[in-house]
């Protein structure tokens, strides 16, 4: 007998669809078009990850996503009116890099001057 999918495998493929459906008439768009839509490809692709991890969302979460009309676009919309930026966890990003360099070429200068 077939297993039953889980509420998470049909969220899954329910945003997936959703995806493939926007990727499918974003092809449809001029060069230009696409590169404009660039940043909302980026982040509904980074949306349709998370559905990917187990356990991550609740049963009523589920639920509720399988409910709503247009989901992936409509976890975008918010991620748009959302308070954080992403820019800012870029900048920690880029600064925890950058200064992961600092302390491995001081580590490297110590070393060839010794």
């Amino acid at each position: 007998m077939a297993k039953k999918k889980s509420l998470e495998d049909r969220v899954y493929e329910k945003i997936n669809r959703e995806m493939n459906e926007y990727l499918a008439e974003i092809k449809t768009k001029s060069p230009e078009e696409i590169v404009e839509a660039a940043y909302e490809i980026t982040y509904k692709q980074e949306i349709l990850f998370m559905f990917e991890e187990e356990d991550r969302f609740s049963n009523s979460q589920c639920r509720a996503i399988l409910k709503t009309k247009n989901a992936l676009d409509y976890l975008y919309q918010e991620w748009m009116e959302y308070d954080g930026s992403a820019l800012d966890a870029l900048r920690d990003s880029v600064d925890r890099a950058m200064d992961n360099q600092v302390i491995f070429f001081k580590k490297q200068e110590e070393r060839d001057s010794r």
